[in-house]
C-alpha cells in the first residue's frame, strides 16, 4: 500500500499519464503507447478485450507520435504530434466521436474533426471534449446532464461545437463525470451539466 515504480516503464522516457476507471495509458517523449488495466471494453487498443497487468504497446499507433492523452470511464482519446485524433474502447454513448454507439478495440481516428487543429482534449466518464486553435468547443457523448453544453439532455455521437463557446479561446478543459468545466485565455470559467452538490459553482444545485 505504497507508492512502488511500474517496472515496466524502466528506460522510457515517459512524457505522460493518464486514467480511466479501471485502466491506465503511458506515452513516451518519442510517441509510443502503452496501457494495461482492464480491457473488457477494448480502452487498451490491442484490438481486444482482455486485460493487461503490464504496461503493453499500442501497436496500432506505432509511427503516430502521441502527444496527449485523455481517459473516459472506459474509453481512450489519443492526439498525435500530426494533429490526428484517434479513440477507442466503449462507444455506448457516442464519446467516441464516430457518429455510432458502437465499442471499438483498435484506435480509429475521428474523421469529422481531421480538417481542425486540435489545441487539447479532456473526458468526463461518459463525454468527450475536445478545443481547437480556432476558438472552437466540440463535445460528444452522454448528454442527459446537460454536461455536453448544447442546451439540452441529448447524447451526441459525432462531435457537435458549442455554440455559446464560439470564439472563446480555450486553455484548458476538465470533465467530472457529469460536469464540464471550461477555462478560457481571458482567465474566465464556464461550467456546465449536472450541479447537484454545487459543482457548478453557481451558488446553487440546479444543471445547466
Amino acid at each position: 500500500l505504497t507508492p512502488a515504480i511500474i517496472r515496466g516503464l524502466k528506460g522510457r522516457s515517459v512524457a505522460g499519464v493518464a486514467a480511466g476507471l479501471l485502466h491506465t495509458v503511458v506515452w513516451t517523449a518519442g510517441g509510443e503507447l502503452y496501457s494495461c488495466g482492464c480491457g473488457h471494453g477494448g480502452q487498451l487498443g490491442h484490438g481486444d478485450f482482455r486485460n493487461r497487468n503490464v504496461p503493453t504497446l499500442v501497436r496500432a499507433l506505432r509511427g503516430r507520435p502521441v502527444i496527449g492523452v485523455a481517459c473516459g470511464h472506459y474509453t481512450t482519446l489519443v492526439w498525435t504530434r500530426d494533429n490526428e485524433l484517434f479513440s477507442f474502447g466503449i462507444g455506448g454513448h457516442g464519446q467516441l466521436g464516430h457518429g455510432d454507439e458502437q465499442d471499438r478495440g483498435l484506435p480509429k481516428r475521428i474523421a469529422s474533426l481531421e480538417s481542425v487543429r486540435v489545441a487539447g482534449i479532456a473526458c468526463g466518464g461518459f463525454h468527450s471534449i475536445v478545443w481547437t486553435e480556432d476558438s472552437q468547443v466540440y463535445s460528444f457523448g452522454i448528454g442527459f446532464d446537460g454536461q455536453l453544453g448544447h442546451r439540452d439532455r441529448r447524447a451526441r455521437s459525432s462531435p457537435t461545437a458549442i455554440a455559446e463557446l464560439k470564439g472563446c479561446r480555450v486553455v484548458q478543459a476538465a470533465c467530472g463525470e457529469f460536469h464540464t468545466l471550461i477555462l478560457t485565455a481571458a482567465y474566465e470559467v464556464f461550467s456546465f451539466g449536472c450541479g447537484t452538490y454545487g459543482q457548478l459553482g453557481h451558488g446553487d444545485v440546479l444543471n445547466r
